[in-house]
């Protein structure tokens, strides 16, 4: 929290002895797994201690212990253990490298249609994150780089993403030490977990698959238009916006090139999926450069 962390606000409720919130159930539900924490918060004053990625029947569980249960209604019954059977359950098993969709899922008690949303939802959300956290780094804002980094450890264990999750909380533990060398490393192994999960969710998401571009005989008149095309590409590489590439790309698989950009082309894409957007702009600026030059000169 930004004002006080959960231990500081427990011990000032319990502080309250007279109040109405003396005996108010009180449960941590924190991303620390660290030895000793659960004695910090049973210490401040909490009830019980859960650590993230939460598992709803034990979510449910500590719930019914330490909660007083409302007055019965007739006929109406809760089985926690059966999962809903919509139609947002059905369709095709889930694959998604590198993440436990299995775990994934059951945190959202089955239902594939919402861990989709929420796969879709990481992807927009957290896209840019590691561009943050350079820049973070680079103004010397270690407060706000140890807040995003902790922010994709959490994102990341809830989905399944457990490579992901481990590097974000080596490298969050030691973004405060003084080891520079130790820094890099595990901002080196990090940044590679948080690309690998990218590609993933781009190969899994369907609005983020690219076609393969159409090679064929494309008259001169049409060169303006696939440099209209590529422009549009220009913006989303200088920003580093993976999504909005895909939707660039997208559009220029609809058009039909000449062969001899074939190769360009598959480079600029090679680029973007290899999150290499530096050398993505290189060779899309020289490939409108091309294109223009044999437009002038009528080829």
């Amino acid at each position: 929290m930004p004002e006080m962390d959960g231990i500081q606000a427990t011990k000032i409720i319990r502080k309250q002895s007279a109040g109405k919130y003396r005996d108010l159930p009180i449960i941590a539900m924190t991303a620390h797994a660290m030895s000793g924490d659960m004695e910090k918060s049973l210490a401040a004053g909490m009830n019980d201690h859960l650590t993230k990625p939460v598992d709803p029947e034990v979510l449910f569980a500590t719930l019914a212990q330490w909660i007083k249960p409302g007055p019965y209604e007739h006929g109406k019954t809760l089985n926690i253990a059966n999962k809903p059977d919509g139609d947002e359950n059905f369709g095709p098993p889930l694959n998604l490298s590198g993440v436990n969709v299995a775990d994934g899922l059951k945190r959202v008690m089955g239902n594939k249609k919402f861990y989709e949303k929420i796969l879709m939802r990481v992807k927009t959300d957290y896209e840019n994150v590691g561009l943050e956290i350079e820049n973070a780094l680079g103004n010397n804002d270690i407060q706000k780089a140890v807040i995003l980094v902790h922010s994709v450890k959490g994102v990341a264990g809830n989905i399944g993403a457990y490579a992901l999750e481990d590097a974000a909380a080596g490298f969050e533990n030691t973004l405060n030490s003084d080891d520079g060398d130790l820094i890099d490393k595990n901002k080196l192994t990090f940044m590679s977990a948080l690309k690998s999960l990218m590609f993933a969710l781009a190969d899994f998401l369907p609005d983020n698959k690219i076609e393969k571009i159409p090679v064929a005989p494309v008259q001169p008149s049409d060169l303006p238009m696939l440099v209209k095309a590529l422009y549009q590409l220009k913006e989303p590489v200088e920003f580093r916006m993976p999504t909005n590439c895909a939707l660039a790309l997208k559009n220029i698989s609809k058009l039909s090139w000449p062969e001899i950009y074939g190769t360009d082309l598959e480079k600029i894409y090679l680029f973007i999926r290899q999150y290499e957007f530096e050398k993505a702009g290189v060779a899309l600026k020289t490939l409108i450069s091309r294109i223009k030059k044999h437009d002038d000169n009528g080829e």
